[in-house]
């Protein structure tokens, strides 16, 4: 059991410098020395710039939610109501675009009780089932995907950096099977 009790909150669009600081620090980490830096800073510009993420922030359809641990924002998941890609087996379903979490908080349950939190979300909206891309190399999330109950559904989701070939995986979770207690997710 954690010895932490995290504090799980919505993103709003005043947040968007914090949500898009934390995302390209946390991509960074993990992608760096995987392909050029030129090609990561391009992605990073891309993805985590300031007006990009805040658009998201006000999709309506986007789901943004910080855990903290007192004051430090220590991991941040972000659910996406999209349509479901061409050839996973899973009916409406919503996706998990990013659950990212600081190194120091590996293996300390910040992962899991957003996850939680995201799947309780996802019944309350009456998603039957959740998927997400996770990269061929990062073994750690796979295992913890794995663990949280999702299965590889052996289709490849080409995601490459720049000019860099990159591979990623699409797993699913059927939802329906074990219903969580919608928390409140505001």
């Amino acid at each position: 059991m954690p010895d932490n009790i995290f504090r799980i909150t919505r993103a709003l669009p005043r947040d968007a410098q914090l949500v898009a600081e934390f995302g390209a620090a946390r991509f960074i980490e993990t992608f760096r020395g995987t392909c050029t830096e030129e090609d990561l800073q391009l992605l990073i510009a891309d993805f985590y710039n300031l007006a990009q993420v805040q658009r998201e922030l006000e999709d309506p359809l986007d789901y943004f939610f910080l855990l903290w641990d007192g004051e430090e924002l220590v991991a941040y998941s972000r659910l996406k109501s999209d349509t479901v890609p061409l050839g996973l087996s899973i009916q409406s379903a919503i996706e998990l675009k990013r659950l990212y979490v600081i190194p120091a908080y590996h293996g300390r349950g910040a992962a899991a009780a957003l996850m939680s939190h995201n799947e309780a979300l996802a019944q309350q909206l009456e998603f039957r089932g959740m998927y997400l891309s996770v990269w061929e190399h990062n073994t750690r999330a796979k295992a913890f995907y794995r663990k949280m109950g999702f299965v590889d559904s052996g289709l490849q989701n080409p995601f490459p950096i720049g000019n860099t070939p990159q591979m990623d995986y699409w797993y699913v979770k059927d939802l329906s099977a074990s219903r969580a207690s919608p928390a409140s997710c505001g």
